[in-house]
């Protein structure tokens, strides 16, 4: 009925477009801030939480502005030795301070007199496809 050629040409048929989906790659900050542009602050709300701030722009509109931020505390150097130096026995000691790494994405939504979201702007280097809810507890989160 079939030869082996037309099972394997319909095998791959049926497999290459399931293959293909796996390959989708993951939208990008833009796709995800765009599918917003049109919805209402009540839906960004249930999704993202409330923001870091709510701000007037310069023309009047409102402005709902989500900041994240992830920092850490990169270790200085330190040099210690002891012995017998001239004067005394004292160890002496050197040390730098650490230097404070911060990493952030600030996203702001624009509404327009309808409460919809008219567009959006984003800022820095650590803007995911998603911020976390924004409090005291996301200081402790581990990204």
């Amino acid at each position: 009925m079939f030869g082996g050629e037309s099972v394997f040409k319909i095998t791959i048929c049926l497999l290459l477009p399931l293959l293909a989906s796996g390959c989708a790659s993951t939208p990008s900050y833009d796709d995800q801030l765009g599918s917003w542009v049109g919805r209402s602050q009540g839906e960004l709300f249930a999704d993202w939480g409330a923001p870091s701030e709510v701000l007037t722009d310069e023309s009047g509109a409102t402005v709902l502005y989500y900041h994240r931020e992830r920092s850490w505390q990169k270790k200085g150097t330190s040099m210690n030795m002891g012995g017998s130096f001239p004067g005394g026995t004292e160890p002496i000691g050197a040390s730098g301070s650490g230097t404070t790494i911060i990493h952030y994405c600030n996203t702001s939504f624009f509404l327009d007199a309808d409460g919809q979201i008219a567009r959006y702007s984003y800022e820095g280097d650590e803007c995911p496809l998603k911020p976390p809810p924004t409090g005291p507890s996301n200081r402790k989160r581990k990204y």
